[in-house]
């Protein structure tokens, strides 16, 4: 059986540990999107949706934007109001999941209309690597 000493320490070699590895990630993450971001405006400025193909590297396409929409508390009647109108009531509980909102300016989007005004939102761009 270990020691309370020797528990503690393993448990403080693990924290430790741990906090490394959070802090090695968010540097990565830091480093992945700026290199995202630069690769989604190098596309776009080409007017491109693809990369050429490489070898040993492969090639990266740009997905369908993520929809991120959100609405403040004062224009919820309104938009429960408009969900009602265009028979989408199934999105609403007490409240709307930002989730489900967000699908729902996707569709409203993607079927070439403007969302309500009382939503904002906004796309983020995303690449998937072959």
């Amino acid at each position: 059986m270990k020691s309370e000493r020797d528990l503690l320490v393993e448990y403080k070699l693990a924290r430790e540990r741990r906090d490394d590895i959070k802090s090695a990630l968010a540097d990565a993450q830091q480093v992945y999107d700026h290199a995202e971001t630069a690769m989604v405006e190098f596309l776009i400025a080409k007017e491109a949706n693809e990369t050429a193909t490489y070898d040993g590297v492969g090639y990266c396409k740009m997905m369908k934007p993520l929809v991120y929409a959100n609405c403040v508390e004062a224009n919820k009647p309104a938009l429960w109001a408009h969900l009602e109108k265009v028979g989408r009531k199934d999105l609403i509980r007490e409240t709307i999941s930002p989730a489900a909102l967000s699908s729902y300016i996707g569709e409203v989007i993607d079927a070439g209309k403007a969302p309500p005004d009382m939503v904002s939102y906004y796309l983020k761009q995303s690449l998937k690597m072959y």
